[in-house]
């Protein structure tokens, strides 16, 4: 189960990169503290880096962005696309769905997340959260949210309970947790 709670950015860092900023400001995200993930990061000049470091550092901004739905923050440093691998390319696809949900562009949300390919598989469970998400607020898709959020883990559903407490997920995810309807 850890693996999947590490895929979806709610584990501890993957320390493919050293550099405390980024790790700090991980653990910020981590324990729900975007604001303080900001601010770590913001303190930061990222051209001082490798142009890894200053990727990575992009990514756990947006993240932390989307949580406090910085919309045009986001959107500001998406336009900005720096040449991504795999699996930061993937990330960056569900951060600029996660943005285009959080507007309310419920096609185009899922539009990007559709033309997202390839997805490693260490970037799939996030980018399928995103979809049941964007499903939910459709209202159309109600047994394949259902049986795609009962296949994760409690810890995910609390966490997408928690985070997007606003969404229809968020509500069939707390239906879930309350009615014992878990796998």
């Amino acid at each position: 189960m850890e693996w999947l709670l590490e895929m979806l950015g709610w584990g501890r860092s993957r320390g493919r990169i050293r550099d405390e900023a980024l790790l700090r400001a991980r653990r910020q995200l981590d324990a729900d503290e975007p604001s303080a993930a900001l601010e770590i990061l913001d303190a930061q000049r990222d051209d001082e880096f490798s142009s890894l470091i200053a990727v990575e550092r992009k990514l756990v901004r947006l993240q932390a962005l989307v949580r406090l739905r910085s919309w045009d923050r986001a959107e500001q440093i998406l336009a900005k696309a720096p040449f991504l691998d795999e699996e930061q390319a993937a990330t960056w696809a569900d951060v600029r769905a996660q943005v285009r949900l959080g507007r309310g562009d419920l096609d185009g949300a899922l539009a990007v997340v559709e033309a997202a390919e390839p997805v490693p598989k260490c970037a799939r469970a996030q980018l399928q959260l995103t979809k049941l998400r964007i499903l939910a607020a459709r209202g159309r898709d109600d047994e394949i949210v259902w049986t795609g959020l009962r296949k994760l883990p409690i810890e995910v559903l609390k966490s997408l309970a928690r985070r997007h407490s606003v969404e229809p997920a968020a509500a069939i995810a707390n239906r879930i947790l309350e009615g014992g309807a878990y796998r």
